[in-house]
């Protein structure tokens, strides 16, 4: 087995303890710095961008303040005025508050400067609603430049809340806006733009990306859910990717220009230089501590490791059987000392513990127990005591066997001829055994062939009435057909019976005819003379028809009575034989049971006669073994003798 340097696990648990904590507090501090410069940078994201909002707002809340003070202006409201003062007067409050120009639109929707119909404009609208609105920039439809409008109503008598009779309108410069995004400015990269309620890009630091649908669907698709959360009008931070650079986007909306929203993007990075930097210093410290930390645990290790490994050595000396070699000098005054005066004073009490317990164990293997330790009992320190004890032990525990021995050796020659003895006593009473058990088993074999017997002509019986029961089996069946055609000739009866009440019916009836015709020949006088003597005829004819109908009904009912008593009889013969049968298969039945009971009756003799086989051979054996005995107790003795001779040669105390 690769035995494992205790200098190296000392240098490992050195650089563990040392390096484990410093790593840990690395860690801590760049993770702590890398995320503490996100949370805050995203802070001041939010921060920046809704102070934005409200800059942008300021801006907006002046142009308003300004289309107000114009709705409000007594020349411009005043239907006396000519278009030329209004529109010298409005040019003039635009040049004052720095706007690029200003007009006015009439109640009908027609432009005081070229007549054009500026009904279907939005900012209209809403100003002849009395509201006034910062315009989604557009398209100029006179200059085809990107304008921007603020609005405000035109009220009647030049008085705040009356009837709106046209609009006021400033056109701002043509870049205000995107100015006031380039004034926001939170890092080196970053940039902010405003988005309107048609979600159009209404002002960017690059002029180029206004009203410029490709940029609004590059921004679309970078920002995505962004995007939607700032066109319903929600504040918010995210973090999104663009071409691979992780950005930070802060949102928040315009809260007096309905639907617009403010967005700042700034890169990740700008944000993390300085924690970048904190990491490099964080890492190199790092490093150094860790250097340091090696050095310092090679100098613990070999300050500690080297005594151990040379107490070691004298140690791996000593369990090789040195026990001459000197310990080694060590100076430390560390635990180490005590570690190599421990080594020293082991080798030398292993030397004569060891030493003197060779004596004691020779002198014991040479046949002399009467024998005494040459350094002492005391010499036998802490555990080492164990093995003087277990000497003694030893000792004292093969004298008294010995000693047993002895005693026994003599027992055992005695009780060698005792069983000599007994061994040819046995063997004489196994030689009577065997004789009766050879005359035991001749009348088991005996009795074996008379069950055999008896088997067989329980075998034949049951044969003989098997054949009796399929006997009376067939009378059964016979006794079923005549039973049926008892019932048939009964039926038979009953239908002659019906036909002969039939025939009575009949005859009574041509009586009853024959009595009419009469009657009727009576009444006819001369003439029906001769239909009276057939009358007549016919009545006696009936007449006989009734008598010889009623003999053979009196027949036909002795004849069913007869056949009933014969049904009578044919059920009493049929209950007769069918009680035959079950009886025969009763006596079917317990006389395969005798066989079967004859069959293990013989089955158990054989068993019993294999049992006294079994016993006498054992008997035989007992036989053979009661003269080994003989011959064994005769050796025993010998071995006792030899075994006494032995013993004499200890010296015992």
């Amino acid at each position: 087995m690769k035995i494992k340097s205790i200098r190296n696990r000392i240098m490992q648990l050195t650089l563990l303890l040392s390096l484990i904590p410093l790593l840990v507090v690395m860690l801590f501090c760049i993770f702590s710095s890398y995320f503490s410069a996100i949370d805050t940078s995203k802070k001041d994201m939010g921060i920046m961008a809704e102070l934005a909002a409200e800059y942008v707002e300021w801006e907006f809340n002046t142009y308003i303040a300004y289309a107000e003070s114009a709705g409000t202006n007594l020349t411009l409201s005043n239907p006396s005025s000519s278009d030329e003062r209004k529109l010298e007067v409005i040019n003039q409050l635009a040049v004052q508050n720095g706007l690029k120009r200003g007009n006015l639109i009439k109640a009908d929707g027609t432009e005081l400067t070229d007549g054009n119909d500026f009904s279907d404009r939005g900012y209209f609208k809403e100003a002849m609603n009395g509201k006034t609105c910062v315009y989604n920039p557009t398209i100029s439809r006179l200059t085809n430049e990107i304008i921007q409008i603020v609005a405000a109503p035109l009220w009647e008598g030049g008085e705040y809340g009356t009837t709106p009779i046209g609009c006021a309108y400033f056109i701002a410069n043509d870049d205000f806006m995107n100015e006031i995004m380039r004034k926001i400015n939170i890092s080196d990269n970053c940039y902010a733009f405003l988005v309107d309620s048609d979600g159009n890009i209404a002002a960017h630091v690059n002029t180029e990306n206004v009203l410029n649908d490709e940029v609004k669907e590059t921004i679309i698709g970078n920002l995505g859910d962004t995007y939607t959360a700032m066109r319903e009008g929600k504040t918010g931070l995210d973090t999104r990717t663009e071409n691979g650079v992780t950005m930070f986007v802060a949102y928040t909306p315009i809260k007096n220009v309905a639907g617009w929203s403010l967005a700042i993007v700034a890169p990740q990075g700008d944000f993390l230089r300085t924690t970048d930097l904190t990491i490099v210093v964080v890492l190199f410290l790092f490093l150094l501590a860790a250097a340091i930390a090696v050095f310092r645990s090679m100098y613990v290790a070999k300050r500690i490791v080297n005594p151990i490994q040379l107490c070691a050595d004298r140690l791996v000396k000593l369990s090789e059987g040195d026990l001459s070699s000197p310990v080694p000098d060590v100076h430390t005054k560390d635990e180490t000392l005590i570690l190599a005066g421990a080594t020293n004073t082991l080798v030398s009490g292993i030397n004569g513990i060891i030493g003197d317990a060779n004596y004691l164990l020779s002198e014991m293997a040479s046949g002399n127990f009467n024998v005494q330790s040459k350094v002492g009992d005391a010499a036998y320190k802490g555990d080492f005591n164990k093995l003087i004890t277990a000497i003694h032990i030893i000792h004292d525990e093969l004298s008294i066997v010995l000693r047993q021995i002895t005693s026994s050796a003599q027992e055992v020659a005695n009780s060698a001829d005792q069983v000599s003895n007994g061994a040819q006593t046995l063997s004489q009473s196994s030689v009577q055994q065997a004789a009766s058990i050879e005359e035991l088993n001749a009348t088991i074999h005996n009795i074996s062939d008379k069950v055999t017997e008896t088997t067989g002509s329980c075998e034949e019986g049951s044969g003989l009435v098997s054949k009796t029961a399929e006997h009376v089996e067939t009378a059964v069946s016979e006794m079923e057909n005549l039973r049926s055609a008892m019932d048939d000739i009964s039926a038979a009866s009953n239908e002659i019976d019906n036909i002969i009440k039939t025939i009575e019916d009949i005859a009574f009836q041509t009586n009853i005819l024959a009595l009419n015709a009469a009657i009727e020949a009576a009444r006819a006088g001369a003439a029906g003379k001769g239909f009276a003597v057939v009358a007549d005829e016919v009545r006696n004819l009936a007449t006989k028809s009734a008598e010889a109908a009623h003999d053979t009904t009196e027949l036909i009912g002795r004849t069913i009575a007869a056949v009933d008593n014969g049904n009578m009889i044919a059920e009493k013969t049929y209950a007769s034989v069918k009680g035959v049968s079950e009886l025969t298969e009763n006596v079917e039945q317990i006389v395969s049971k005798i066989a079967a009971a004859s069959e293990e009756q013989a089955g158990m003799i054989k068993d019993i006669t294999a049992g006294f086989d079994e016993i006498s051979a054992a008997v035989n054996t007992g036989s053979s073994t009661a003269e080994e005995n003989t011959q064994t107790s005769a050796s025993l003795n010998e071995e006792a003798r030899t075994l006494n001779e032995m013993v004499s040669r200890f010296r015992l105390e």
